[in-house]
C-alpha cells in the first residue's frame, strides 16, 4: 500500500471523485495486506508511476475482527484450487492431445 496511515474520520460516504494532493482524480485500489484484505481506498494517481504525494482515504469501513480472521484463509484457498484448475487444464490438454493427436 502507499501509506501505512489513515484517517477514519475522513471515510468517503459520497460518490463524488477524490484528488489527491497533485490535483489528479484519485483511483479506487483494493488492498491486499491481512489487516486489510479486500478493503477499498483512495491513494495517490501517482503511485507506482512516480513520486507520491502521500494521499490516502478509507472507501470501505473497517472490517469486523471475523472477517479479517477469515478472509485471509478464504483467499488463499481460493488462489489454491486455481492453480489446481489451472494444472487440471493443463492435464486435460495433454492427454487430448495424446489421444487425438490435436
Amino acid at each position: 500500500m502507499a501509506s501505512s496511515y489513515a484517517s477514519e474520520s475522513g471515510q468517503s460516504r459520497t460518490n463524488a471523485p477524490r484528488l489527491c494532493y497533485y490535483g489528479e482524480k484519485s483511483p479506487v485500489k483494493t488492498s491486499m495486506t491481512s489487516g486489510n484484505m479486500g478493503r477499498r481506498f483512495y491513494g495517490c494517481a501517482r503511485y507506482g508511476v512516480d513520486v507520491t504525494c502521500g494521499y490516502f482515504e478509507w472507501v470501505d469501513p473497517p472490517m469486523c475482527q471475523r472477517g479479517r480472521k477469515v478472509l485471509p484463509k478464504m483467499v488463499a484457498k481460493m488462489n489454491r484450487l486455481e492453480k489446481e484448475l489451472a494444472r487440471s487444464r493443463r492435464r486435460e490438454k495433454m492427454f487430448c492431445k495424446a489421444l487425438f493427436g490435436t
